[in-house]
């Protein structure tokens, strides 16, 4: 058997090295390539943030911690007929707030709030951050935390498979004015665009 010259070695290592790459990036999703970034990954769908009437939230106008808002894929929804739908093997949903990069990461989750979720979907999920009474794993943990600490981060409706892994992650970006009192925190949003 022949030795194969050095310039067909390199060429196929290229190849190996290639495919190898090309085929890590396609079994890797969102889930996990989320996780070192302080921007926020990509929502899956548009959300806007609305209030209790169904009409748009202005993103520059400070929100108080236990005010209600909701979250809807569409810019005003005053029938309250626009649900998100609900993926293919989605088995729960959940609201969240995470740091921007941690969407898809429920270990990265700062809190969340566990929701119902029907065949026609889940209609105006209530994201008032208050209302997110599980802490989660993140930093920093619980509501309260996040409050103290201020920033910037993610707001929004995750839906999960029966293993509890992120398949879709749909979601707005907020950010807090820290408070030492969590029930004096504030915070604004910005509108995606359409």
């Amino acid at each position: 058997m022949r030795a194969l010259p050095l310039r067909h070695l390199r060429v196929a290592a290229a190849v190996i090295v290639l495919s190898a790459t090309v085929g890590l990036a396609a079994c890797t999703g969102p889930a996990t390539s989320a996780t070192s970034s302080s921007s926020a990954a990509p929502s899956a769908h548009l959300v806007h943030l609305v209030d209790v009437d169904g009409k748009p939230l202005p993103g520059t106008t400070g929100r108080g911690w236990g005010d209600d808002v909701f979250a809807s894929p569409v810019e005003s929804d005053t029938t309250f007929s626009h649900p998100f739908s609900v993926p293919s093997g989605a088995a729960s949903a959940a609201t969240f707030i995470s740091p921007r990069g941690g969407e898809w990461t429920t270990s990265r989750w700062d809190a969340s709030g566990w929701l119902g979720i029907a065949t026609d979907g889940v209609l105006l999920p209530n994201v008032k951050i208050s209302g997110l009474t599980t802490a989660g794993s993140g930093d920093p943990s619980g509501t309260e935390a996040v409050a103290r600490r201020g920033g910037d981060y993610s707001l929004g409706i995750a839906f999960l498979d029966a293993g509890g892994r992120v398949i879709e992650a749909d979601f707005a970006s907020v950010t807090l004015a820290p408070a030492d009192n969590p029930s004096d925190a504030t915070w604004t949003w910005v509108a995606p665009a359409s």
